[in-house]
């Protein structure tokens, strides 16, 4: 988390300071509409009230590491092809890392192109672990195997597994 601080600090001394940041990430962005945004506080409304789902599109690993309560794991690049698996009768909220990562706009461009109905958050991970906006918790993947401790003869020597203890058999195999 503090690292999270750290950084947007710096994001935040950088906006303040650099005006070439603003210009630059308007050219970036292009016609990115800010009636594609929704807020934090008007998201957590909509998905208490069942009228919307939320999607974190940023890639798996960084979902396991800590993303929104009750969000729905889609990187990306899978997004074209799991569409399937969102709901048609509700407003599709899909946020990634921040305001200056455009893996969200992406999405909504996507879902919007198959019909859904799509806003992107106006934040995004960070800003919701740093500073708790609009009220979401924090929630982390629990993996299989992860508090599984290997010890080595040599002192001080652990490693924390992050996958199945059945991954490590002869019979299981990773080419």
């Amino acid at each position: 988390e503090s690292v999270l601080r750290l950084w947007l600090d710096l994001r935040s001394v950088a906006e303040s300071r650099l005006a070439e940041l603003t210009v630059a990430f308007g050219l970036m962005k292009g016609d990115r509409a800010r009636e594609e945004a929704i807020s934090p506080e008007t998201a957590r409304t909509l998905l208490r009230g069942g009228e919307a789902c939320l999607v974190d599109v940023r890639p798996l690993i960084e979902y396991q590491n800590g993303h929104a309560p009750g969000a729905q794991p889609i990187p990306i690049d899978e997004l074209p092809y799991r569409t399937d698996d969102l709901p048609r009768d509700r407003l599709i909220i899909a946020y990634s890392r921040g305001k200056y990562c455009l893996l969200a706009d992406k999405a909504v461009a996507i879902l919007r192109l198959r019909g859904f109905r799509a806003l992107r958050l106006n934040d995004g991970w960070a800003e919701w672990k740093v500073e708790r906006r609009g009220g979401f918790g924090i929630a982390a993947m629990q993996l299989a195997g992860a508090n599984r401790i290997i010890r080595s003869e040599r002192k001080g020597v652990r490693a924390r597994v992050t996958r199945p203890s059945d991954s490590y058999s002869s019979r299981n195999t990773h080419r």
